[in-house]
């Protein structure tokens, strides 16, 4: 390249809904700073920084930018404070992106990559995990740049230029909600919402409150189709993969859309995770058991084996890969618990561990 460094072209970064490089623009190499293991570009159109590219062998980020320079270029004129801060790559990549954000990163040699494509309200539109896409070394990304390119339609071209200006709402969220998501660019996904440990903590309900965040329980549906419209009850007719607890995050703020309402299962407690262990608090000697609105704690009690199961790891975005659930459909639950993943092998849902989960049961008098 150019200046040693690998960026998009501005026809692939319309195939991602990214603005163009203006062929006018200045641009400017910044040092990198000390602990940086990729270089920092941007480009200049007067005395605004329009783009910016981040790359190395093992992190590549590029997107719009619109901030304004003082006259002298020495320093960044923040939009909501009158003190301004001195440019350099550390201060420029803290600046929000304007429009889609394309990113590429792995930690180690020996790992394989992620990759995600999200707009400046952090909407996910691609990620390489939920989309069960396998990407390995900076040459394979580039690989997978060319892929999604060539595979673009017109379609395609308007769907990221929409997505690319969506803002963030507030959504108020019910048990029984039906939402979609997307699975990749033109795959869409269905869930419910099973459980609001919100309203437990707001009603002061006791609970085994060991979850982080704002969360909910949820389970994904095992659909995966190219259509964005499939009616509710058609949704609830499908087999659902077992479910999760997560952050309300992509509900509340609109990413996973409410598509509509159905009766909460009158099983919802047992499709719900179990959460079982000693409570986090030191001052405290109980051991506690969660499954939906059940909710037992004993007193001085020990976990049976000593074992740590309490399930409590949550994220942001759902847990399970389009592959996973195609895989399920074709060959049953075991194709997702049979998978090496550790917190599947130390959830007690699991199959395998079916004579401890009747041990746990009986010993919490569930």
């Amino acid at each position: 390249m150019e200046n040693g460094y690998w960026q998009l072209t501005n026809a692939q970064r319309r195939c991602f809904g990214i603005a163009p490089v203006g062929e006018d623009w200045e641009c400017v190499a910044l040092p990198r700073s000390k602990y940086d293991g990729y270089d920092t570009v941007i480009w200049l159109d007067g005395d605004r920084v329009r783009y910016i590219v981040r790359h190395g062998e093992m992190l590549h980020i590029e997107h719009a930018l619109d901030e304004l320079l003082t006259p002298d270029g020495q320093f960044i004129v923040p939009k909501r404070s009158k003190k301004p801060i001195r440019l350099s790559a550390a201060t420029i990549c803290k600046r929000s992106p304007v429009g889609m954000c394309l990113w590429y990163q792995r930690h180690d040699r020996n790992e394989t990559g992620s990759v995600g494509l999200h707009n400046a309200a952090n909407m996910n539109y691609y990620s390489s995990r939920v989309a069960g896409d396998r990407i390995g070394d900076m040459a394979d990304f580039q690989r997978w740049v060319d892929a999604w390119c060539s595979a673009t339609s017109e379609g395609d071209l308007a769907d990221a230029a929409v997505f690319a200006a969506l803002k963030t709402q507030t959504v108020k969220l019910q048990e029984g909600d039906i939402f979609r998501f997307r699975w990749t660019r033109g795959k869409w996904g269905y869930g419910r919402i099973l459980l609001d440990y919100r309203l437990m903590r707001k009603q002061k309900i006791p609970f085994f409150d060991c979850l982080m965040g704002p969360p909910l329980a949820i389970e994904v549906f095992q659909i995966v189709t190219d259509d964005a419209n499939i009616p509710v009850d058609e949704v609830l007719s499908r087999a659902a993969m077992p479910a999760q607890n997560i952050m309300d995050n992509a509900l509340h703020f609109g990413e996973y859309e409410i598509i509509g309402h159905g009766p909460v299962p009158e099983d919802r407690d047992e499709r719900c995770p179990i959460m079982y262990g000693r409570s986090f608090d030191v001052r405290e000697n109980r051991l506690m058991y969660q499954q939906g609105r059940v909710f037992r704690e004993l007193p001085g009690g020990k976990a049976i084996g000593g074992q740590d199961l309490r399930n409590c790891g949550i994220g942001w975005s759902i847990d399970v890969s389009m592959p996973e659930v195609l895989a399920c459909m074709a060959q049953g639950l075991s194709a997702y618990w049979d998978k090496p993943h550790y917190q599947r092998e130390r959830n007690l849902m699991n199959p395998a561990h079916a004579e401890l989960l009747a041990a746990v049961r009986e010993q919490m008098g569930v």
